[in-house]
C-alpha cells in the first residue's frame, strides 16, 4: 500500500504547476516531505553533535593527553631508571675502590706490625742473648777466681809443708801475698 501512497503522490507533485516538482515527483520525491526530513535530520545532526560527538571529541582527546602524559611519564621513568643505574654502577665502582683501598691499606698495616713484632722479637731475643753472655762471662770469670783461689790455697798448702820448717809467720805471709799477686793477673 505504501507503494500506491507514493504512486499517487507522484501523479499529485507532477500536476503541480513546478517543472523542479515534476522532475522530483517522476522519482517519486514529495517536496514538502524533503524539505521536512532534511529539517529533522538537521535537527537530529545538531542533538548528536552536541549531546554526543562533542562529549566524544573532548573525552577522545583527553584520552590522548593521558596517554602522551603517561608516555612522556613512562620516558621520564626510564630516563630516570638509566640515571639510577649509572648512579648505582659509579657508588659500586666507587665502594669497590674503596674497599680496594682499605684492603691495601690493612695489608700495609699488617705487614708494618708483622715487621714490628719482628724486630721486637729480635731485639727481646737480643736481649737474652746478651744477658745470658753477661751471667756466662761472669760464671766464666767466677770460676776462674774461685780455680785462681783454689790453685793459691794448694800451693799455699803446699809451700807451707814444704817452708814451714824454715820461715816464721810474717815471711811466710809475705810468701803468700806475692805468690797470689803472680796468680792473678
Amino acid at each position: 500500500m505504501d507503494f500506491i501512497a507514493a504512486a499517487l503522490a507522484t501523479e499529485t507533485v507532477a500536476s503541480s504547476s513546478s517543472p523542479v516538482s515534476a522532475i522530483a515527483g517522476s522519482f517519486g520525491l514529495n517536496f514538502k516531505l524533503f524539505l521536512a526530513q532534511l529539517f529533522n535530520f538537521g535537527l537530529l545532526m545538531l542533538i548528536l553533535w552536541r549531546l554526543v560527538y562533542r562529549p566524544l571529541v573532548v573525552f577522545m582527546q583527553e584520552r590522548s593527553k593521558r596517554i602522551a602524559e603517561g608516555l612522556d611519564n613512562a620516558k621520564r621513568y626510564d630516563e630516570k631508571l638509566k640515571e639510577l643505574e649509572t648512579e648505582r654502577q659509579n657508588v659500586l665502582a666507587r665502594a669497590e675502590k674503596e674497599a680496594q683501598k682499605i684492603l691495601a691499606s690493612a695489608d700495609e698495616e699488617t705487614k708494618r706490625m708483622n715487621a714490628e713484632a719482628k724486630a721486637e722479637d729480635d731485639r727481646a731475643a737480643a736481649a737474652v742473648i746478651a744477658r745470658a753472655n753477661r751471667e756466662i762471662e761472669q760464671a766464666k770469670l767466677d770460676m776462674i777466681g774461685e780455680v785462681r783461689r783454689q790453685a793459691a790455697d794448694l800451693v799455699v798448702l803446699a809451700a807451707e809443708k814444704v817452708i814451714h820448717e824454715r820461715l816464721d809467720e810474717k815471711a811466710d805471709r809475705q810468701l803468700i801475698e806475692r805468690a797470689l799477686k803472680e796468680v792473678r793477673p
